[in-house]
């Protein structure tokens, strides 16, 4: 008999918890509790960068399905204004601008931005969401994440 409940699906999110603390997976999975750690310090600066980063995703959704690049910037450069008025650090606009200097031009035609997939895994489900899948149908499918944090992962990683 499991303790997972019957609809719990697992996700990255899940199973790195998992992987890094059993005793975080069964307070978040199971008793459903929040965990009581910090998990970055300093606090503000971390709850920024994220911040940052949620925007940064919205911004290439929306990119993706076709609004305006000259729209999105300006919401960009609004982002990092108001980060700045409450004394956090601009990063929003230049990691925009990076995208749009270096971004994925060579991709296939049908794309699929912020996507959630799952699949069956035995009496459980695995879901992931992907920040783009372009695919060209019957030949190939590229999946696409963008990374915000403050680290960049080993290429071997990747």
């Amino acid at each position: 008999m499991s303790i997972l409940p019957p609809e719990f699906q697992f996700s990255q999110a899940s199973l790195q918890d998992y992987v890094e603390c059993k005793r975080r997976f069964l307070l978040r999975y199971i008793y459903q509790l929040a965990w009581p750690a910090v998990e970055a310090e300093p606090v503000d600066e971390y709850e920024a960068h994220v911040a940052a980063g949620e925007a940064f995703h919205r911004l290439i959704h929306q990119h993706q399905l076709g609004l305006p690049v000259e729209r999105l910037t300006a919401l960009a450069g609004g982002i990092d204004d108001e980060a700045a008025d409450a004394g956090d650090e601009r990063r929003l606009l230049t990691w925009w601008q990076n995208y749009l200097a270096a971004g994925p031009t060579d991709l296939p035609p049908t794309r699929h931005p912020e996507i959630t997939l799952s699949v069956p895994a035995g009496e459980y489900r695995i879901v992931a969401k992907y920040d783009l899948v372009a695919v060209q149908p019957g030949q190939q499918a590229v999946i696409v994440d963008w990374k915000t944090g403050q680290h960049r992962p080993k290429q071997a990683w990747l």
